[in-house]
C-alpha cells in the first residue's frame, strides 16, 4: 500500500486493499476535495474535514442509489437529495442519515408528501398526495395522517375533521358530490352513529328542449 501525503494532491490505498483515497491532503490527513471508495462499487466524492467526510459532496451505493448533499462525519446531515435505486426520490433536510425536517419526498408508488419529518416519517404540517388521487393535507405522526386535516378523495367527496392514525377518529364532517353530509363522530375510519337527518346541498334543474 502507498504511504499518506503529507500535503498537496496524492493517493493513498488502505492496507486491507479495501479503501483508498484520491484528493487534498493537508498535514498527512484528508483535507479538501477528495474521492473515498470502497472495493464493494461504493464511493464517495467532495469535501473532507481533517480527515472525516464533512461538508458538501456525493454518496454512491453498489445498488445505484445517490445522495448528493451535505455531510457531517460521514453521514448526512443537513440539505441533500437522496434517489434509491427503485425510484424513490427525497429533497430536504436530513439528519443522522434520516430524514429529518422539511422536505419533499416521491414514493415509488408514485405517491408524493410535501412537509414536516421527524426521524424518517411524515411527522408534523404536510400534504400527502396519494397514488389514487386522494389527498390528505394537515397533521401526521408516525408516517400517518394524525389530527386535524383535510381529505378531498379523487371522487370529489371531502372530509374536514380529526384523524388518529390515518383513519377518521373523533370529529369530522363528510360531504359527498351528491350532496349528502354526514357532521358528527367517527371511530376508526367509520361514523360512530347512524345518520338521523339528510341534508340536500346541491339541487341540479335540468331543462328540456321541447322544441
Amino acid at each position: 500500500y502507498q504511504r499518506r501525503v503529507h500535503g498537496g494532491q496524492g493517493t493513498y490505498v488502505y492496507s486491507n486493499n479495501y479503501f483508498r483515497y484520491s484528493g487534498e491532503w493537508l498535514a498527512g490527513v484528508k483535507h479538501g476535495q477528495g474521492t473515498f471508495t470502497m472495493a464493494d462499487g461504493s464511493c464517495y466524492e467532495g469535501q473532507f474535514t481533517n480527515g472525516e467526510i464533512m461538508g458538501k459532496g456525493k454518496r454512491r451505493w453498489p445498488n445505484g442509489s445517490t445522495y448528493t448533499g451535505e455531510f457531517l462525519l460521514g453521514e448526512m446531515n443537513g440539505t441533500g437529495t437522496y434517489i434509491s435505486a427503485n425510484g424513490v426520490k427525497y429533497e430536504g433536510e436530513f439528519q443522522d442519515n434520516k430524514r429529518h425536517g422539511n422536505g419533499q419526498l416521491q414514493l415509488e408508488d408514485g405517491s408524493q408528501y410535501e412537509g414536516q419529518f421527524y426521524k424518517h416519517h411524515f411527522h408534523g404540517s404536510g400534504k400527502l398526495t396519494e397514488s389514487n388521487g386522494n389527498i390528505i393535507e394537515g397533521e401526521f405522526k408516525d408516517g400517518k395522517a394524525h389530527g386535524e386535516v383535510i381529505v378531498k378523495y379523487n371522487n370529489q367527496d371531502t372530509f374536514t375533521g380529526q384523524y388518529e392514525n390515518g383513519l377518521a377518529h373523533g370529529k369530522g364532517k363528510l360531504v359527498r358530490s351528491c350532496g349528502v353530509v354526514y357532521d358528527g363522530d367517527w371511530e376508526r375510519g367509520t361514523p360512530k352513529n347512524q345518520p338521523t337527518k339528510l341534508a340536500i346541498t346541491k339541487i341540479i334543474l335540468g331543462i328540456q328542449d321541447i322544441t
